[in-house]
């Protein structure tokens, strides 16, 4: 074989490899549309009468398992879901949690046909693109994207409050209060983390607990039998990541008293 030839084998490997690199990368909008349909909206009343939001996404089809953060569910007493289709299903118990890890494995009842989430196996890059699908302050379905910012063991977090154990990935994947127990995805579909945090008083600075550590919470789902949810230790006491208070609104009521003129006058509400 000519040196031409050769070259030009060797560009047409490259230029292959490379598509099958790229092919597996899907655009924001094919990844929400496939992934979507696997995560729900979680609704929560509490022991003492409140009532919460977060979110959260299947992870196996059979068992009905649904992944989320532990301070969603921690010392609720009943629980729905709802998914983007606007079915719902009510939530059975759980069978596994982690408090450190800040995750809960919970049983859903339902006849729907469920969509489940991969967990990638591995940890993702620092830079690697990623995606959060969550209720962000309840706007249910809300998608926002990012990167890995950091890989933090949780060791190094406990200066900003709760005890908490495993790996965590920073990034600057938008969340508020709502997100929490919504998927961390990369942009292959497969979830990455589960997001739990932000810091306040910073700029864009959000955790979400790995997937080593979602894998080990369904691991250990497979061994223990379900349990109702209200057995759940309240959150204060577990030592896990708290509930965040409620938060305040800004409401901007337009017109104005003048017409025609951008003014808006700012009113502050309780949630």
């Amino acid at each position: 074989m000519n040196t031409t030839a050769s070259y030009s084998l060797l560009l047409l490997c490259f230029f292959i490899s490379t598509k099958e690199l790229l092919a597996d990368e899907l655009s924001i909008a094919d990844l929400i549309e496939r992934t979507e349909p696997a995560c729900v909206r979680i609704d929560v009343t509490y022991k003492d009468g409140s009532q919460g939001i977060g979110s959260g996404f299947v992870v196996d089809t059979e068992r009905k398992w649904i992944v989320t953060n532990y301070h969603v569910v921690g010392d609720s007493k009943t629980a729905t879901v709802t998914f983007a289709d606007k079915s719902t299903a009510k939530v059975l118990g759980w069978n596994a949690h982690y408090t450190g890890f800040d995750l809960a494995l919970l049983k859903i009842e339902t006849i729907k046909k469920l969509t489940a989430l991969p967990v990638a196996i591995v940890l993702p890059r620092k830079g690697d693109k990623t995606m959060a699908i969550g209720a962000p302050q309840g706007l249910s379905f809300t998608a926002s994207e990012g990167i890995v910012s950091g890989i933090r063991e949780g060791s190094e977090l406990k200066q900003f409050g709760p005890k908490l154990d495993g790996t965590w990935l920073q990034t600057s994947t938008p969340i508020s209060p709502g997100s929490s127990g919504g998927p961390l995805l990369n942009f292959k579909g497969e979830v990455v983390g589960v997001n739990s945090s932000s810091l306040e008083g910073a700029q864009n600075l959000n955790f979400a607990i790995s997937c080593v550590q979602i894998n080990q919470l369904i691991n250990v789902g497979k061994k223990i039998r379900l349990r109702k949810l209200e057995l759940l230790t309240p959150v204060e006491k577990a030592g896990g990541v708290p509930r965040a208070p409620p938060s305040k609104a800004i409401v901007i009521k337009i017109p104005s008293k003048r017409r025609f003129q951008h003014r808006y006058k700012i009113e502050e509400d309780e949630d």
